[in-house]
């Protein structure tokens, strides 16, 4: 059986067993050993696969001292997972790990720079094809023959090769024109930003990352980023359309932000990492992944560190600045939520009339309805704003992240300060 096959067959498992696949054991041996059985490991072969080792923690599989697999139940991954595969990828010197649960898989590459994401797919969503193009990184052969067992100075060298700044940490300051390069091809000249948006849809369409059953591909509940016609998905028109090489609409109504954001959500949803894409420019703002990062003593003073880079480490109390005001004391994670969204509401970035917010969410992060049935969810803000509370603090970082970026507003505007 092809992996092509293997994949149609587990995405049929999932949906007539998800009820029986209850706990970790048997999303092992029903989802996770299958797939990678038909890659070529030995699974009964004690050098070859290693399982339940591990300094700082206990991963799940070590493919032939070369990559980690972190395995949880299925439909049971959480947010501090990634971070908990991060860290034993960090304290084993490991460069590569996968985080999965059998139906979601998620590939992420570590090196002293920070981690990125290679690619995240979804067994029972999505062309079978482009999964298994993606899931063919994990093959036995291509693995033991290509990927480092460590974080080698050739993939540090790698890394730091790629001219401009990543496409997830580029902010546009209003200068044309810009360069982006996808993946090894070379730059596209761009002298409009929805240039950037459609540079990005050709690349993934040309590649067969998207294709027209991705279509409609929604950027919220009624506004569409990609179409296959000149319409979002609830038959109204796009104000302003662009019509790609490929015969595929974008949506053009966008200012120079939400090009990047639509752009940031289709490379997302093609399973792609955002290193692939970069801008290049004279001075392009952002943080350029090509340097290392700032010594923590620069962190902790005077400016902090920004929120979309800053990790909870438990240790407070830290240092809120948000614009030029100065720092707010956070006592507990959530006066760091509680803190940027005051500031929104304060600047007029968040309204009434703007809530909910962000649109789209099934407990959206703030309203202005008063949510009664469970009121220990939410927090009065402003007198007149209720801010979704029941989070950890991992999902707290991101919900503010999420909220500056949906304002529109530059995310190193806002930072983390830590104590000496």
């Amino acid at each position: 059986m092809d992996l092509i096959k293997r994949v149609v067959k587990l995405k049929s498992k999932i949906e007539k067993h998800r009820d029986d696949i209850n706990n970790e054991t048997a999303t092992r041996y029903a989802l996770i050993d299958p797939v990678l059985k038909e890659l070529g490991w030995r699974l009964d072969d004690p050098v070859e696969v290693r399982y339940e080792e591990g300094d700082g923690g206990r991963w799940d599989y070590k493919l032939g001292d070369r990559m980690l697999i972190e395995a949880k139940k299925l439909d049971g991954l959480k947010p501090k997972d990634e971070d908990q595969l991060i860290a034993y990828l960090q304290k084993n010197n490991m460069g590569h790990g996968v985080l999965t649960d059998g139906n979601v898989w998620q590939k992420f590459t570590v090196s002293p720079f920070g981690h990125d994401q290679d690619f995240r797919i979804k067994i029972t969503q999505g062309n079978p094809a482009k999964i298994s193009k993606h899931l063919s990184d994990l093959d036995r052969n291509y693995v033991m023959r290509i990927v480092s067992p460590t974080s080698p100075d050739d993939d540090l060298q790698r890394r730091q090769a790629p001219s401009g700044v990543p496409i997830s940490q580029f902010r546009p300051d209003g200068k044309l024109p810009v360069g982006l390069v996808c993946g090894d091809k070379p730059p596209v000249t761009c002298n409009h930003w929805i240039d950037v948006l459609v540079g990005v849809t050709d690349y993934l369409v040309d590649g067969g990352y998207i294709t027209k059953s991705d279509c409609p591909l929604a950027s919220g509940p009624k506004s569409a980023i990609l179409n296959t016609r000149e319409y979002h998905q609830t038959g109204a028109k796009m104000r302003f359309s662009k019509r790609t090489r490929s015969g595929l609409y974008l949506n053009a109504n966008l200012n120079s932000q939400a090009v990047v954001s639509n752009a940031r959500k289709i490379i997302e949803h093609a399973g792609l990492g955002f290193d692939d894409f970069r801008i290049t420019k004279p001075g392009a703002t952002g943080y350029d992944s090509s340097s290392p990062p700032a010594p923590v003593e620069e962190w902790q003073a005077p400016s902090g560190v920004p929120i979309s880079q800053f990790r909870p480490d438990g240790k407070l109390p830290v240092g809120l600045v948000c614009g030029d005001k100065p720092p707010v004391t956070c006592n507990h994670w959530i006066d760091v939520l509680v803190g940027v969204a005051e500031h929104l509401i304060d600047s007029g970035h968040m309204t009434e009339s703007r809530c909910p917010f962000p649109p789209g969410l099934k407990n959206p992060i703030v309203t202005v309805e008063n949510k009664t049935t469970f009121p220990t969810f939410y927090r009065l803000v402003r007198g007149r704003f209720f801010l979704y509370i029941k989070l950890d603090k991992f999902c707290i970082l991101r919900s503010a992240t999420r909220l500056i970026e949906h304002s529109g507003l530059d995310q190193s505007d806002f930072r983390i300060r830590l104590r000496k």
